[in-house]
């Protein structure tokens, strides 16, 4: 299965490399802090992928919940690329994160 783990703190790292190590593929933006192999675009991260996962909270001040990350990001930037089919796990989704779902 393909994850995209977008932004968050240790725990998405972390869950980043518990999946890798169960043999999925797993593609992280927004983690570049922590996690080494980040895709350099959230399209790269997304596109294909079965599930997305965001934070929890999945956001701070209106944007993406990446304190591990050099840059700010919005969700229409972020999801943009997704398929319809792609599953989003998100903590506390805002009423802008449902819309653009």
């Amino acid at each position: 299965m393909i994850f995209a783990i977008l932004g968050g703190d240790t725990r998405s790292a972390h869950l980043t490399e518990l999946l890798r190590r169960d043999g999925h593929e797993v593609r992280a933006f927004a983690l570049e802090k922590a996690v080494d192999g980040c895709t350099e675009t959230a399209a790269a991260a997304v596109s294909g992928a079965a599930c997305i996962v965001l934070p929890l909270p999945c956001a701070r001040d209106g944007r993406l919940n990446a304190p591990l990350s050099a840059a700010e990001h919005t969700f229409e930037s972020l999801l943009s690329a997704a398929g319809t089919e792609t599953a989003v796990c998100a903590g506390r989704a805002t009423e802008e994160l449902c819309a653009i779902c």
